[in-house]
């Protein structure tokens, strides 16, 4: 099997935009804050992170 790498990862990220665009709006319609987090970064940094964006909103 012969694979163009170029291609299969231009595909697979383009899934992935999708899927997530998706969510997003979902997220959006219901009042929902969509926040996309690198799973490298610490649980408790990601979170306070968070919510001290989120009180800069309110």
């Amino acid at each position: 099997m012969v694979v163009d790498a170029d291609a299969a990862r231009s595909d697979y990220v383009t899934g992935v935009e999708e899927f997530r665009d998706h969510y997003r709006q979902i997220c959006q319609q219901a009042g929902i804050d969509y926040v996309p987090l690198d799973t490298s970064m610490p649980f408790d940094a990601a979170l306070m992170e968070y919510l001290i964006n989120r009180q800069q909103r309110a």
